[in-house]
């Protein structure tokens, strides 16, 4: 009875990573913010490594937001790396200056300047690959987004699983919150929190906080709803 539960709870892991993005021989690097969301994907690719054929990385972004609780985290992820013996980019930057300067918002400031230095750190041959923690109740949050600033049908498909020509990847898109937070409680596994996620100031933590939570006491099954509704559109497109 004991083997096959492990083995029911090994299937649940191998069934969070989409293990056909990955290529043998392929360097990933995870975007790890220590949150649970990214130490669950962390966790999860690196258990599959071996298997895969993958080397493993990782990335942190110090956006320079939140003082000493942003550096804290930082700290927090270069420590569990070490602990994994696992290769470590950090980078930091004033996200609130460079927002201004480029005339956006904190969020897409902070969003633009990653994915130019996960572009750039590819191309100096850090890794080939970057690997993000977005997830089914992100892709839901992105397509109401999207459809109240009035999207066209090509932005309701929500966030792909592959971008940039297949340098960046989202292997646990699939999961449910729920999923990742039954995850990391069950393997006791250690992360940060960000305060600034409990406040509703930022648009997609309103839908998360004070929208989402609502709509899913009437429809229970809203996100997996919108994820079929995403594969339709996704299909109609091409």
């Amino acid at each position: 009875r004991k083997i096959a539960i492990i083995n029911i709870i090994k299937s649940k892991e191998s069934a969070m990573l989409n293990k056909n993005l990955f290529n043998k021989g392929d360097v990933v690097a995870i975007a790890l913010s220590g949150g649970k969301d990214s130490v669950c994907l962390f966790h999860l690719v690196l258990q599959s490594a071996k298997e895969l054929g993958i080397t493993v990385k990782a990335i942190n972004v110090e956006h320079g937001i939140r003082g000493e609780d942003s550096k804290n985290d930082s700290l927090f992820v270069e420590k569990l790396c070490k602990s994994y013996n696992v290769p470590l980019k950090a980078l930091s930057f004033d996200c609130i200056a460079y927002s201004k300067e480029n005339g956006l918002t904190v969020e897409e400031g902070a969003r633009r300047f990653r994915y130019a230095n996960f572009l750039q750190l590819i191309e100096e041959g850090f890794c080939n690959k970057v690997a993000t923690a977005h997830h089914l109740s992100d892709n839901v949050e992105t397509v109401l987004l999207n459809l109240f600033r009035g999207s066209s049908p090509s932005g309701l498909k929500g966030i792909p699983e592959i971008a940039y020509g297949g340098k960046t990847i989202r292997p646990i898109l699939n999961a449910t919150r729920e999923d990742i937070d039954k995850y990391v409680l069950e393997n006791n596994f250690n992360y940060v929190v960000d305060e600034s996620n409990n406040s509703d100031e930022y648009s997609r933590n309103f839908l998360r906080l004070n929208v989402i939570p609502k709509i899913k006491e009437r429809f229970p099954e809203m996100e997996k709803a919108v994820a079929r509704f995403t594969n339709v559109l996704c299909e109609e497109d091409e």
